[in-house]
């Protein structure tokens, strides 16, 4: 327990269960009945908890230098190098110390509003009249289902523009913070402030749904980030939900704890292929190589995070596992949400999403969240969990 650790801090988990102490004729000796599990905090207080995050070796200290790049801006510490994009406004590569790429060159940083949709999202009067969408949609477009809104407002092929930019320096650090808006569709307006820190990259930022997007949709697949990592960092270490996949409204029999497993084992190849392998109420997030060097996401609050080697658009697209590339190595697409809509499951065939589990673009409503990006030289998780 680290010294500064105040009340509300996590300290631990106590996992119940109830098991057959004896064989019965539904179960074997030892079969699992029921469990749960209790989070262990200090001192008297309520939720949200603070969780540990891995001591790492301290902090890299040094110079953060800036500077001018073809396509826009660099900085540079000791402990990374990351080059930012005027045309996009985000990051588009960042190194290690030693040079070596963690992002693939497929994969900048880039704002993500769209999941690949499950079958219950799919799922509603569409399925059984099709020839009657267009009269549906404006008469009972309630009874559609949520996928249907989605596709209709383009949310998977948002093209961002960048509206202003501005770079500041403060003491040892330099920030700058973008502003998105969306060329297909006046949906959103998106502020983005990327602090450039000796040892970290920290990430703040605000979504808002503008009006178009309030009158036309009835809840938001996610609202997050997403990015691509080279394929080498293949191990996924987080603390939040396991092992199993889990979601918002499917969390309960997925105890926290840290785990660590292979991200090949992350993707769950559904037949017809949807979102899939995600991790509800995440602290931190780690993806490493096989020397124990990578990058470690660190959120400000709990997310639903994912990694996997396919990207949301090629889930989407496909009808069937072997639509996709199933021996890609390359690269590893990571997405981080601050929300992301329940499955729902009551039936699935009707949008019936219980409202606690929806997202709903209300007027007045922002979306902040923080992500901390820090490298990890080799080794340094391991150690530190």
């Amino acid at each position: 327990i680290p010294d500064t650790a105040i009340p509300g801090f996590v300290v631990g988990w106590v996992r119940c269960t109830a098991s057959l102490r004896e064989a019965s004729p539904y179960a074997p000796a030892g079969h699992v009945v029921a469990s749960d599990q209790f989070t262990a905090v200090l001192g008297p207080a309520t939720a949200p908890y603070t969780y540990p995050l891995p001591r790492l070796a301290p902090p890299v200290d040094g110079p953060v230098h800036y500077g001018k790049h073809p396509d826009g801006h660099v900085v540079r510490t000791p402990a990374y190098e990351a080059r930012m994009s005027s045309t996009s406004g985000s990051i588009v590569a960042l190194a290690a110390a030693d040079g070596t790429p963690l992002l693939h060159n497929t994969g900048g940083f880039r704002h993500c509003f769209y999941r690949a949709c499950t079958d219950n999202d799919n799922g509603g009067i569409e399925m059984f009249v099709p020839a009657l969408v267009p009269i549906i949609r404006k008469i009972l477009p309630h009874l559609l289902s949520f996928a249907d809104e989605w596709r209709q407002m383009g949310l998977g092929k948002l093209l961002a523009v960048v509206k202003s930019e501005g770079w500041r320096h403060s003491e040892n650090m330099w920030f700058v913070t973008t502003q998105h808006v969306y060329l297909s569709a006046p949906l959103f307006e998106v502020t983005t402030t990327y602090h450039f820190l000796p040892h970290e990259i920290r990430v703040a930022v605000s979504v808002t749904a503008l009006k178009a997007l309030q009158s036309s949709v009835r809840s938001l697949p996610r609202v997050g980030m997403s990015l691509t990592l080279n394929g080498d960092y293949d191990r996924m270490v987080w603390l939040g939900r396991g092992p199993h996949e889990n979601y918002p409204d499917r969390k309960h029999s997925a105890f926290m704890s840290v785990y660590q497993d292979s991200l090949d084992n992350q993707h769950v190849p559904y037949i017809y292929p949807s979102e899939n392998g995600g991790k509800a109420d995440v602290q931190w997030m780690a993806l490493v190589n096989q020397n124990g060097a990578g990058v470690i996401f660190k959120n400000s609050q709990p997310m639903q995070a994912s990694a996997r080697r396919f990207h949301t658009n090629e889930l989407d697209a496909a009808r069937h596992q072997r639509a996709l590339p199933l021996n890609r190595k390359d690269r590893v697409i990571v997405n981080l949400d601050t929300v992301q809509q329940g499955l729902g499951g009551d039936s699935s065939w009707a949008p019936l999403v219980h409202e606690e589990f929806r997202i709903p673009p209300k007027e007045g409503v922002a979306w902040k969240y923080e992500v901390a990006i820090q490298p990890i030289r080799p080794g340094a998780l391991q150690e530190a969990i």
